[in-house]
């Protein structure tokens, strides 16, 4: 599965994508860019307890502006606590209460795994990285 499959048009014009913001702790970086009412995060790092308060904070500020979607791309996550599979879960709920969704995008074999023994890919929409495939 592709973005595209899951409604977010990629070919859009460039103009239209504007990043709107970048925050970095040590061990986490995040990107947001926007495509309409899409919002598309970036985790890069470690999404942990230590973490895990800035990813709410940032969500918190960006949930509320989600008309269609919000992608969470987690292609770049080195390791996903609890904690953070929690903030997953929490923004579902708030977006699906708001008639949005939320969309896992690309989450590494092992985040994969983890999504799988807790059972949150009955929860959530997981969609691979089909990039690499031919």
């Amino acid at each position: 599965m592709s973005l595209d499959e899951v409604g977010v048009d990629v070919d859009q014009d460039l103009q239209d994508l504007a990043i709107t913001d970048i925050w970095r702790v040590p061990l986490l970086r995040i990107s947001v860019s926007w495509m309409g009412g899409t919002a598309i995060l970036v985790l890069a790092g470690e999404a942990d307890l230590s973490t895990a308060s800035f990813v709410q904070e940032h969500l918190d500020e960006i949930v509320p502006d989600v008309r269609s979607e919000l992608v969470v791309d987690l292609g770049l996550v080195t390791f996903l606590g609890s904690t953070g599979m929690s903030f997953l879960v929490m923004a579902h709920r708030q977006l699906r209460a708001q008639g949005s969704r939320l969309v896992v995008f690309a989450p590494t074999a092992p985040i994969r795994r983890l999504f799988e023994i807790c059972d949150l890919n009955s929860v959530l929409v997981i969609v691979p990285d089909n990039s690499d495939e031919k």
